[in-house]
């Protein structure tokens, strides 16, 4: 048998890592999705730092050039790469820093990386920081509406300090709400759905809901082209509008 290009090491690592990724095998302590970044059990110094780089940057790490180098990995935008750390542990990750640094640099990271807990390793300016926490956030959507069992929980990224918290809810929560009526397949998001869909927001935001309905749709413009779809699906075509009431 012929020796190996590379230590034994790094063929175990990356099978564990590929492994860890396909089974989605949370940490000890991982609490879920929605409050892992809040949880008293992770801390800066229990999670996995992640750097940004690109070539310029890599001799700030050059501990793990050998590494890198058995990775091919130069700091090209849209990629990473895992550095071990002791015990099969993962000491960081570097991510390929594009130019510029946009909202969409960290979106596909929640579900390329082993489910862990990581943090951003530099500081950024509060907006740059909001972005980046945004754009993750985006990356960990999953239509699930079908599906007999949740996912398995998948890699969290704590909030950066100065990223702005009620914006990134917000934006996501409409993102994903959005992206969940537009998955639904036509059959299961008739009128009444999308009907109860607005209602459920309505109620969240202290807003009224006014629905139209049936022959006074006619009078509205623009709504004799949905009156027409509505009847070949034998249901009764309706439209909505929301008013915030505060």
């Amino acid at each position: 048998m012929g020796s190996l290009p590379f230590p034994l090491s790094f063929y175990l690592f990356n099978l564990k890592v590929v492994l860890s990724c396909y089974l989605a095998q949370p940490p000890s302590g991982f609490t879920g999705w929605g409050n892992i970044a809040e949880s008293e059990d992770y801390t800066l110094s229990s999670s996995i730092p992640i750097y940004l780089v690109n070539e310029a940057d890599l001799h700030h790490h050059s501990e793990s050039q050998t590494w890198l180098s058995a990775n091919g990995f130069t700091g090209e935008a849209n990629s990473f790469c895992l550095i071990p750390g002791e015990k099969d542990s993962i000491a960081k990750v570097l991510v390929g820093k594009p130019d510029p640094v946009d909202t969409w640099t960290l979106g596909q990271l929640p579900q390329a990386l082993p489910a862990q807990q990581y943090h951003l390793a530099d500081d950024w300016p509060a907006a740059m920081a909001t972005k980046l926490w945004l754009g993750w956030r985006l990356g960990e959507y999953r239509f699930a509406k079908y599906k007999r069992q949740d996912s398995p929980p998948g890699a969290a990224l704590m909030k950066p300090e100065g990223a702005d918290r009620a914006y990134v809810e917000s934006a996501i929560a409409g993102t994903f709400l959005t992206r969940d009526l537009v998955n639904t397949p036509a059959g299961d998001m008739g009128p009444e759905q999308l009907e109860a869909a607005a209602q459920t927001l309505a109620d969240a935001h202290a807003a009224d809901l006014t629905v139209i309905r049936g022959d006074d749709l006619l009078q509205q413009d623009g709504c004799r082209q949905n009156q027409g779809a509505a009847q070949g699906r034998k249901t009764s075509p309706a439209g909505r509008g929301l008013h915030h009431l505060g």
